[in-house]
Parts: C-alpha cells; sequence; structure tokens
C-alpha cells in the first residue's frame, strides 16, 4: 500500500477563505502518471481548516466503467506519506468511474468541520494502468 500524492499537494498551498459563509471552489485532479492498485490511496487535495463542504462531484475520464471510485477524509498530516494512513468515503462511496455523482446539500450537512487540513484520497476498486486517465474532485465549502 502506498500514498499517491497529486502533483499539487506539495505545490500548491491551501488557501483559506477570508469571508465566513463566502461559498468557495476547489477543483484537484490527477492523471495517472503512475499505476494505482486497489491497496492504494490517492491523496488529491485538502479541504481549509475549520471549512465545511457544501457540495462536491466527482469525475474520471479513461478510468473503465467498472471500475469504482471511493472519495473520503484521509486520517494523518496533509502531505504525509505515512503508508499507515487511511482514507474514507465521507464524499463518494464505491460509485462507478463512468458516472458523474454530486454530493448535495443534504448529505454534506451531515459532514463534521475540523480545526486542521484534512486530505482528500481517492480509492479505486481495481488496479488502473498509468495512462490518459484522469480524477477530478471538486468541492465547494465555506468558512
Amino acid at each position: 500500500m502506498s500514498i499517491i500524492q497529486a502533483k499539487s499537494i506539495m505545490r500548491t498551498p491551501i488557501t483559506m477563505p477570508d469571508g465566513a459563509g463566502e461559498v468557495h471552489r476547489a477543483v484537484f485532479q490527477h492523471t495517472l502518471d503512475t499505476a494505482i492498485n486497489t491497496t492504494d490511496i490517492l491523496e488529491i487535495g485538502a479541504l481549509p481548516a475549520t471549512c465545511k463542504i457544501v457540495g462536491s462531484r466527482l469525475e474520471a475520464t479513461g478510468i473503465a466503467g467498472t471500475t469504482n471510485l471511493t472519495v473520503g477524509f484521509m486520517s494523518g498530516d496533509y502531505g504525509s506519506t505515512d503508508a499507515a494512513r487511511t482514507s474514507g468515503s465521507e464524499l463518494f462511496n464505491a460509485v462507478a468511474a463512468n458516472t458523474t455523482p454530486s454530493l448535495g446539500l443534504a448529505a454534506a450537512a451531515g459532514l463534521t468541520v475540523s480545526d486542521k487540513h484534512r486530505s482528500i484520497g481517492v480509492k479505486v476498486s481495481a488496479n488502473e494502468a498509468a495512462g490518459a486517465k484522469t480524477i477530478y474532485v471538486e468541492i465547494d465549502y465555506i468558512a
């Protein structure tokens, strides 16, 4: 098992919103330049500390429709490559890669807020070889 980090993880600072109640959007993407296996976690982005997700969308291109994607918050510290980290299913649980699911307000209402930046992880149900395959996760959040 390994943590695969999107290129933006260590290059892009986490932007904190400057106004309470304003909706902010972050779009994370990762092209599979290396294979991802069922035991791996792709750390694709982060939710800033003290922010709450109010919506999310998932899209994948080039990945087999029989592969399911699970997206949620990761344990451990943002940017850590500790192999003991896990990833949940708070945003999307085992959705087909050839669909474009959305997380609406009602589902987002149950998500908790943290005083730390929270990594967003993606897991796959089938091994995927490197290639022209891209995973996109979009989050809308408020401070």
